[in-house]
């Protein structure tokens, strides 16, 4: 129980680094949250910020989220069965992505978790992740904006297992579908941009 707990107490806090907000005030750019579209993640970060902001955000959050996981997993007992491992991980997929959305330094109001939800999926699953990306820049190659991008490449993860005869990666699907939910939910005013056709897309 108390490593199980540790778990989530450790991925909740390490998702809740506002990198976006951190990098914004190291570079001398100001509050990242009072520019652009207000939100701390990547995207807002490369176009009020620029593309080194941009990127070390991006990186950052991917590293919180396979951070997260890994810290869940080093934490399963020697002796865990199956369905103890099984809850572990799902701990270590959920727990880096609701700090990174709801992260308590910032009251709540954090990123959208894509690119911590990313993280989690590489470190799990290298080759579900790396088919996450490929959704993700086949989406972007085609629409060029940003927020459909990382909705279908999230979304993507629990489609894959889904249809994947891995029975191994199977016990992430709940998890996955927690985080998609919690991405979607997060792009809620991206999605009524998009239906309306003002969702900008990424130009620069």
């Amino acid at each position: 129980m108390i490593r199980i707990l540790t778990a989530a107490i450790a991925g909740y806090l390490i998702g809740s680094i506002p990198s976006g907000m951190v990098f914004s005030k190291l570079f001398g750019r100001g509050d990242i949250r009072k520019q652009g579209s207000g939100n701390i993640g990547a995207t807002n970060a490369l176009r009020t910020q620029g593309k080194l902001v941009g990127a070390l955000t991006l990186l950052f959050d991917l590293g919180k989220g396979s951070l997260g996981y890994f810290i869940a997993q080093i934490l399963i007992p020697f002796e865990a069965d199956t369905i103890i491992i099984s809850e572990f991980q799902a701990v270590g997929s959920v727990f880096p992505v609701l700090g990174h959305i709801f992260p308590v330094w910032l009251g709540f109001r954090g990123g959208k978790g894509v690119a911590s939800a990313l993280g989690v999926i590489v470190a799990a699953c290298p080759w579900l992740g790396m088919a996450c990306f490929v959704v993700w820049l086949g989406s972007f190659f085609v629409f060029r904006i940003s927020s459909i991008a990382g909705m279908l490449s999230v979304l993507s993860a629990p489609t894959v297992l889904i249809c994947s005869e891995d029975c191994g990666q199977k016990k992430l699907l709940l998890p996955y579908l927690f985080t998609s939910a919690l991405v979607l939910y997060r792009h809620k005013n991206n999605i009524s941009g998009i239906l309306s056709g003002t969702e900008k897309k990424l130009t620069k």
